[in-house]
């Protein structure tokens, strides 16, 4: 009997949401016959519809000041000049035009009187170029892209399967992906002439975290198991203000975002204080969103913290017909993204929120050229999995529309790629070994089930790898991480049986996430200052002798680090 069963495809996309869907349509455009993968259930999965309000968008609409270049300086000021300007500027070029093609689909992009695209401006950016879809711009893109997928006839989608490892030829291109099936309970072999990583980032290695268990690094740790590159592995981006209370709501972002954006809220500490005067007094609520991330830990580590451990977002200094106004205008019924806000005990009128940061999204990734290859033959990157773009910050707005703009460059150069090969040759007994390695975690009563070794990664890297760090907490880290994977790792508790198993699933998100954290803390540990996301405490000033890169290559099985210098186009470096 066959270790595993065998798919065919021309096109293996891992991954369903904004990136992997837009990667598969364009695919699939080309002729190409596309299977999508998901761990989860496609349209229904990862953090897209978790995203609320903004998209960037330099269409010049609102004001005819703003184009492509603007964006890409707010960008690059944005991430504190480590971003690689070529990526950065063909998203910023592109964008405009990707996101126009989703208009044309059919997302109900909110308009303006003249019925052009509204465009309102987000801190961090100099013109108003931010579009939206009331509150509900995430749920609004993937109920267009599913609805496009499933009438692709070339599209095949598959839920619940999680990608393993990817497979390279005898040749060093990657060929195929090792899969495990868990409604069908079988380790499948997808024999791909090309893949795209959309797996996204790895936010769920944090306990306070805005995405959803998905994000746990699984295409960051294949691909670097696979022989390709890392980038800017040090920062995390953490999200200031997600609810903390009450429980029901926990990790919410959409309502302190209604209150910080259209209500002006302020943020106060547990002694009442406006604290952002200490932080940025000239920005204060509007600071970019690594300071007031910064500020608002520090505030909470001080003491000065609320009930609930954040800090206090509240708009009731204005007057109730104001604050009225706006829900009326944004949130009818006082319902946000349908969530009722009274009977949560959310007067915004009254009572002001309980906040605080959480992790949010991954800067780093995969290290990609303008094709968004891998640089590994035959795998090419898509949305959040992919490093460079953001440098040390990500600007409000940016993701979403990274997502369509490598999407669909990924898409159509892996089509090209799959027309100059063929399926390749494998070496089985390495596949085999693959297999059988899955195979024997299962039914083992050796330890600690997988998920209880993720909750104590999880507390290690918030309060070590988190907001603040430092070199004793970070060596701390690496060395509890090691201990994890070598002792804990090999001795898991993990029932039998292959159907719906999430013990096997989550031990092999374990793996993932023990090697991502490894090479975010080795990074963090070698980045001696502080730059946007990464604070060091032992090292509190940026330093112009750290403008460069931070590169993770595969040693044996090892991260090796070392530095390339940033890429410049056309904004010039500054400290």
């Amino acid at each position: 009997m066959a270790l595993w069963d065998e798919v065919k495809t021309d096109v293996l996309v891992v991954g369903s949401e904004a990136a992997g869907a837009r990667a598969a349509l364009e695919a699939a455009d080309k002729g190409k016959r596309v299977l999508v993968i998901t761990k989860s259930v496609a349209g229904k999965s990862a953090v897209t519809l978790k995203a609320v309000f903004s998209v960037s968008g330099a269409f010049g609409f609102a004001d005819p000041r703003d184009n492509p270049d603007e964006h890409l300086k707010d960008t690059v000021i944005a991430g504190r000049m480590l971003n690689n300007q070529r990526l950065a500027e063909i998203v910023c070029r592109e964008g405009p035009k990707r996101l126009d093609e989703l208009g044309k689909w059919g997302v109900q992009w909110d308009k303006a009187p003249d019925g052009r695209y509204r465009q309102v401006k987000m801190y961090g950016h100099s013109y108003p170029r931010s579009l939206s879809v009331g509150f509900r711009v995430g749920l609004e893109w993937m109920r267009v892209l599913i609805k496009k997928i499933k009438e692709q006839p070339l599209i095949t989608l598959m839920n619940d399967v999680f990608a393993i490892d990817y497979i390279k030829s005898e040749q060093g291109r990657v060929c195929g992906a090792l899969v495990y099936d868990l409604k069908r309970g079988s380790i499948l072999l997808i024999r791909a002439k090309a893949i795209i990583d959309a797996t996204g980032g790895a936010m769920y290695l944090f306990k306070e975290n805005s995405a959803t268990p998905e994000s746990t690094g699984d295409g960051l740790a294949m691909a670097f198991r696979a022989g390709a590159e890392l980038v800017d592995m040090e920062f995390m981006q953490f999200y200031p203000i997600e609810l903390y209370w009450p429980p029901s709501l926990k990790s919410d972002q959409s309502i302190p975002a209604f209150a910080r954006t259209f209500l002006r809220a302020h943020l106060y500490n547990c002694d009442g204080e406006r604290f952002m005067t200490r932080y940025a007094p000239n920005e204060m609520e509007l600071a970019d969103r690594d300071v007031l991330a910064k500020s608002i830990y520090r505030e909470i580590r001080a003491g000065r913290g609320s009930e609930h451990g954040g800090v206090y977002l509240s708009a009731t200094h204005l007057p109730r017909a104001l604050v009225e106004y706006a829900v009326k205008r944004h949130a009818p019924g006082w319902k946000l993204r349908g969530i009722d806000l009274l009977e949560h005990g959310l007067d915004l009128r009254t009572e002001p929120l309980e906040v605080g940061p959480t992790a949010h999204f991954y800067c780093g990734g995969i290290r990609v050229d303008e094709t968004w290859s891998s640089g590994i033959p035959g795998l090419y990157v898509a949305g959040e999995a992919a490093g460079g773009v953001n440098g040390a910050n990500r600007l409000p707005g940016n993701a979403l529309e990274e997502t369509q703009v490598s999407g669909a460059i990924a898409g159509e150069q892996a089509a090209k790629f799959s027309e100059t090969v063929d399926y390749g040759h494998i070496h089985e007994s390495l596949a085999e070994e693959m297999v059988k390695s899955v195979i024997r975690l299962v039914g083992r009563n050796a330890g600690p089930r997988p998920i209880e070794v993720m909750d104590r990664l999880r507390e290690t890297m918030w309060k070590d790898v988190g907001i603040i760090r430092d070199g004793q907490g970070l060596e701390r880290a690496v060395n509890e991480i090691k201990r994890m994977q070598d002792e804990d790792l090999p001795n898991l508790t993990v029932r039998s049986g292959l159907i719906m198993n999430t013990d096997l699933r989550e031990a092999l998100e374990l793996r993932n996430m023990l090697m991502v954290a490894e090479m975010m803390a080795k990074a963090a540990l070698m980045r001696t200052e502080t730059r946007g996301t990464h604070t060091r405490d032992d090292y509190p000033e940026s330093s112009s002798s750290w403008l460069k890169n931070i590169v993770i290559q595969n040693k044996d099985g090892a991260p090796a680090l070392y530095t390339v210098p940033v890429v410049v186009t056309k904004v010039p470096l500054e400290g």
